[in-house]
């Protein structure tokens, strides 16, 4: 076995010896180990996909996505799992004593507004997580290249609503503004 030992050592260290004096490149022409795109000219169009050690078509997926006004559930069935018919509690309704009326409400539709922005330069990533299929290889790798969290200038354009409810009898809408911007509608609004 020491000998064994020794030999593989031997033989390690001259592999090791020979990568350093013979380097990727050698007279214009290189080896690509198709391990990542760092040999692959980024100022060309690339129709290929480099990730672990293959080389394939490259997968471009065209991804949709759905806007939803509510969220969206399978269909379900409700079932009582755990019950406790026998618990009681006490509830203090006004417990700071405050008889001041309630101020107006205001609601603005979407409230919210989220969307992604992706740019790609090679398509490997894509390729990788559709095409790992088509080896027979069962190494799993992730690798982050860059992860960037930006404000974005600019806010895209989208029609926004509101209801405002809350008005006492005979009260007039003054004025409503949005972001600075007034946005009051016509004629007078008056509660009832």
């Amino acid at each position: 076995r020491l000998i064994d030992l020794i030999d593989v050592v031997s033989m390690e260290k001259l592999k090791r010896s020979i990568d350093g004096k013979d380097p990727v490149a050698k007279r214009g022409i290189f080896v690509d180990p198709f391990v990542d795109d760092h040999y692959r000219d980024a100022g060309a169009a690339q129709t290929a996909a480099v990730f672990e050690g293959s080389c394939q078509l490259a997968i471009d997926p065209t991804l949709y996505s759905a806007s939803l006004s509510a969220p969206v559930l399978l269909d379900w069935t409700e079932e009582v799992v755990i019950r406790q018919e026998l618990a009681t509690e006490c509830v203090l309704v006004n417990p700071y004593q405050n008889f001041t009326p309630l101020p107006i409400s205001l609601a603005i539709t979407p409230s919210t507004d989220f969307w992604t922005e992706t740019s790609t330069a090679f398509l490997s990533p894509q390729t990788q997580r559709f095409g790992s299929g088509n080896t027979s290889r069962t190494t799993v790798s992730t690798r982050v290249v860059d992860h960037r969290e930006e404000l974005v200038e600019f806010l895209r354009q989208i029609p926004v609503a509101f209801t405002v409810k809350g008005f006492g009898v005979g009260e007039t809408l003054a004025s409503l503004t949005f972001d600075g911007v007034d946005v009051t509608p016509a004629g007078p609004l008056v509660g009832d």
